[in-house]
């Protein structure tokens, strides 16, 4: 609804067009941004731009930087931006929400004829995660403790009882499992 021209009629504007619409809509970020954080200081989400399931120019709009997914991904980049200036303000990704769904099952098109609203129960359950994430961090209600097991959780097998040479830990399966386990542990540790 920001910009019909970007999302309805792509095909029809010029490079330069599409530039000037993508600066005007950065300014709107930043009144709409101000304006909003005038009148509160509370957590405030901003949802990104999400991409089309069928672009502008189809197959060639991935193989153009002037495509109609480069603009959606220049919108997305300069709101989160934009963002990243302004404390309690964060980017809700909209992008990785319908990736997790898949774009197809994202948006449900007899919804967005009766009422304006473009996305599936499903699309709609994955934003409602990704909003809960950053409530539970605002809220304090992240875990950070993980308790494991070594034995056949971090490796398979039984140290004790196969000794080193004996455990399942490789770049095949079953191995991989645990290569993989121990690899996310570690990304948390890092996070």
């Amino acid at each position: 609804n920001l910009s019909p021209a970007i999302w309805n009629c792509f095909n029809t504007l010029s490079a330069s067009e599409v530039e000037s619409e993508l600066s005007h809509l950065e300014h709107e970020f930043g009144t709409i941004i101000e304006g909003v954080r005038s009148h509160t200081d509370t957590m405030l989400l901003f949802a990104g731009f999400e991409p089309p399931a069928f672009p502008a120019l189809g197959v060639f709009d991935s193989q153009s930087a002037e495509g109609q997914l480069a603009a959606i991904q220049s919108l997305n980049d300069r709101l989160r931006a934009r963002l990243g200036g302004t404390p309690g303000c964060y980017f809700l990704d909209l992008p990785l929400c319908a990736a997790r769904v898949g774009l197809e099952n994202f948006y449900d098109l007899r919804l967005w004829q009766l009422g304006q609203a473009p996305y599936s129960r499903r699309a709609l359950q994955s934003v409602a995660f990704e909003i809960s994430r950053y409530a539970y961090s605002l809220v304090g209600a992240n875990k950070k403790c993980l308790v494991l097991d070594c034995d056949n959780v971090l490796w398979g097998g039984l140290i004790g009882e196969n000794g080193l040479a004996g455990i399942q830990l490789s770049k095949s399966y079953p191995g991989s499992a645990y290569v993989g386990l121990q690899q996310e542990i570690l990304n948390l540790h890092k996070r």
